[in-house]
């Protein structure tokens, strides 16, 4: 029998970092640095506190001696999907299912053996896919977006609209809606950089401005038991009101992304955008400004609309709901899908204080190590 780990390390030392222990079939955190403490975190297989952390383990099994096995690492730091595999022929002994965590935003590859002698290692293969993070670029002239009904997506009482926004240098000043009803009662909307929140006969707006050519996060929060209305901005409470009454909404209003009842149209890039049928908490707000996925609130029927824009290429006519309802949206106009670089944005929100590093391109393979 032989044990190994797989760790994958940055070269900046003393910082956290993603690791596989394959053993176990495990992605784990660990801290790097130098003791006893590291060995033994590295070596064996339950958490180690401030070393490392075990998120999945999917096998148990040890591996043979004199066997051969083949390893693939997936990493889309655009979307923050990480997976392992792990395969004896065309038998797989691990999967770790897709894992998310938008903390890795790349680093170099290699391969380490710890304490275990005479490992051959060859056929070590790198390549770069294509990204996969896609965002809706519309023109503020005719495209806009068709939902379904206020209340087939149960946003008539309690509800949280949420998404990233890119306002390009120069972005126009007027009141540009973002997601809006047909009848004029609802509309989350940016005029001058300046985040308004409308509902009824009541409008809030935001404290604090948006930044051009970058990455925003807001959302606009209304809960109806305390009659309350609230916007966010990049996870920050930004502005609330008391006292705001609810709508009662007809069957037939829909609601639109990226105009509103009257003749205004968004000049904006939209990303995740996420319709919730309830009042979410500051915390979670903050964690959805952080999170690349949802597969936790989508099992739970929480999300009642989730466009990822993904999955569309120029010149379909439907977005895609990602969530479990199916409540694909119509594309009119000629908005176009184009390449988002939403996950450096989010990177830069969640860890201010993180140093870029230099970007190199590799491109190699190795028969034999």
């Amino acid at each position: 029998m032989v044990k190994f780990e797989f760790i994958l390390i940055p070269y900046v030392l003393d910082v956290v970092l993603l690791g596989s222990s394959c053993h176990s079939g495990k992605e784990s955190r660990i801290q790097l640095g130098t003791s006893s403490t590291l060995a033994n975190a590295i070596w064996y297989a339950q958490s180690t506190t401030g070393k490392r952390s075990a998120l999945a383990r999917p096998m148990d099994d040890w591996w043979e001696h004199r066997t051969s096995y083949r390893w693939y690492l997936s990493h889309r730091p655009s979307v923050g999907l990480i997976r392992l595999t792990v395969r004896q022929g065309a038998s797989i002994l691990v999967d770790s299912g897709d894992l998310y965590d938008t903390s890795y935003a790349g680093g170099r590859l290699g391969v380490f053996v710890y304490d275990q002698p005479d490992v051959i290692w060859s056929g070590l293969k790198a390549e770069c896919a294509e990204r996969v993070n896609q965002a809706l670029m519309l023109d503020g002239v005719d495209d806009f977006v068709t939902l379904p009904s206020i209340k087939d997506l149960s946003i008539d009482a309690s509800f949280t609209l949420e998404t990233w926004i890119y306002l390009e240098n120069g972005a126009p000043s007027s009141d540009m809606p973002i997601l809006c009803s047909s009848d004029g009662n609802l509309c989350f909307s940016v005029q001058n950089k300046i985040t308004n929140c409308s509902l009824g006969g009541t409008t809030l707006s935001a404290g604090s401005s948006l930044v051009e050519t970058a990455w925003n996060h807001i959302a606009m929060r209304y809960d109806a038991q305390n009659l309350e209305l609230s916007v966010f901005i990049n996870g920050t409470l930004d502005g609330s009101q008391t006292d705001v009454s609810s709508v009662d909404w007809d069957n037939s209003t829909v609601l639109y992304i990226g105009r509103n009842n009257d003749t205004a149209f968004l000049e904006a890039i939209l990303d995740e955008v996420r319709v919730w049928g309830l009042a979410l908490l500051d915390s979670e707000i903050q964690d959805h400004l952080e999170l690349p996925y949802l597969h936790r609130q989508n099992h739970k029927r929480l999300l009642d609309a989730h466009f990822s824009m993904d999955n569309e290429e120029d010149g379909d006519t439907t977005l895609l709901d990602q969530g479990i309802y199916g409540h694909d949206g119509t594309i009119e106009g000629s908005a176009l899908f184009v390449s988002s670089s939403l996950d450096a944005g989010r990177f830069e929100l969640t860890y201010p204080d993180a140093k870029k590093r230099k970007k190199r391109e590799l491109s190699r393979y190795h028969e034999e190590l």
